[in-house]
């Protein structure tokens, strides 16, 4: 977390892979490519956001042909609150929420106009542990994503997806650079 009225940027990276839908409608995988900014607002409070581009790739099953939607906007917010902390352990521990939604161009396929937005819903709970200049950190993180899908620019509908657990771990720095490392491990 940044310090307070302090803040850090970064690049991010996220891939989606065969992310189920309910409702027998498929599948849905994605690539997520984003500029990161937070803010410390206070020492226990820090706020997120992110901007970039991102596509969608509908696996529609049995309902269809498939569906490549072109890259277009992605953005994301988000905010972390240190729960816990001791300073001579060099321990802490902090929750987190993000929502990123992407919203890939319109697809035209057999007369009919394809749309669709990606929300996708996660939580974290992280401890870390200082060694050295070396900060390791593991947690576990918990997500949900919704597929919106409308044709013709009506019959709008939210598709939900299967809930995923995971675990999370990375390795970060302390000192006047940081080179973060993080490796999420998910399971539906």
């Amino acid at each position: 977390m940044p310090e307070e009225k302090h803040w850090t940027c970064g690049a991010e990276g996220d891939l989606v892979i065969d992310r189920d839908l309910d409702n027998e409608q498929g599948g849905t995988n994605g690539n997520r490519y984003f500029v990161t900014a937070s803010l410390g607002v206070f020492s226990w409070l820090s706020l997120d956001g992110k901007i970039g581009v991102g596509d969608v790739e509908w696996k529609r099953g049995s309902i269809g042909d498939d569906l490549s939607y072109s890259t277009n906007f992605a953005g994301g917010y988000g905010f972390r609150v240190r729960l816990y902390e001791n300073e001579g352990w060099g321990i802490k521990s902090v929750a987190g929420f993000q929502h990123i939604s992407v919203h890939p161009d319109p697809k035209n396929q057999g007369g009919i106009k394809h749309e669709t937005i990606i929300d996708d819903w996660q939580g974290s709970l992280l401890v870390s542990k200082a060694i050295g200049n070396l900060v390791p950190y593991i947690g576990g993180g918990y997500g949900s994503l919704d597929f919106i899908k409308w044709e013709n620019e009506k019959d709008r509908k939210r598709i939900h997806s299967e809930e995923y657990y995971g675990v999370i771990i990375g390795l970060d720095s302390i000192g006047n650079y940081t080179t973060p490392f993080e490796h999420r491990l998910c399971y539906n």
